[in-house]
């Protein structure tokens, strides 16, 4: 599923999500659009099937002329290889915490604010 690029105005950053994080993408999209940044959201439910699609195909879904940011509340090390030297990935890398998930996300710093600063710190890098 791809979201962004409203009005025919092209993305300036595409925000890689899967499952609960893909809410979290949208809440950043919409934040970003506030202040006129052009987000696509890209929802990858499996990375397999993903990679068994053509290079053409990847690289609509995942165009390299634009920074990709992966958000994964799990690990974050896995995402590298879609998002490419210019991208990041705004991930937790640990475990054991035990909170209800909007605490521990708050806590851990996941959360649509986080997306935002991280995806206009790569907007502004380009």
């Amino acid at each position: 599923m791809l979201a962004g690029e409203p009005g025919g105005k092209s993305a300036a950053i595409t925000l890689l999500a899967t499952g609960s994080e893909v809410p979290l993408a949208m809440q950043a999209r919409a934040a970003l659009a506030a202040d006129g940044i052009v987000a696509r959201v890209v929802s990858m439910p499996s990375c397999s099937d993903f990679d068994r699609q053509s290079a053409e195909y990847r690289a609509q879904v995942l165009p390299r002329n634009i920074p990709v940011l992966a958000i994964e509340a799990g690990v974050s090390n896995f995402w590298r290889a879609y998002t490419g030297f210019g991208g990041d990935v705004l991930g937790i890398d640990r475990f054991g915490e035990s909170a209800p998930a909007a605490q521990v996300a708050e806590a851990l710093g996941l959360t649509a604010q986080a997306v935002v600063a991280r995806a206009r710190a790569l907007v502004a890098a380009r």
